[in-house]
């Protein structure tokens, strides 16, 4: 009967690990996520923002 109790013991913390496991990733893949869009808003802005004329003056040698 003990080894019984052990197996179900064991079920049960296999079970509860892959359940934080899962809870690890997706959090990890909604801050990527978050972190995306974050960067998709500020390149977006970057492209809108204007750019300041160029200078007038000599073309440097190249």
């Amino acid at each position: 009967m003990r080894t019984a109790a052990i197996a179900t013991a064991q079920a049960y913390l296999t079970v509860a690990l892959v359940l934080m496991a899962l809870i690890v990733v997706i959090i990890a893949c909604r801050r990527l996520h978050t972190r995306a869009q974050q960067s998709k808003a500020l390149n977006q802005n970057l492209q809108a923002a204007p750019r300041p004329a160029a200078q007038p003056g000599p073309i440097p040698a190249a």
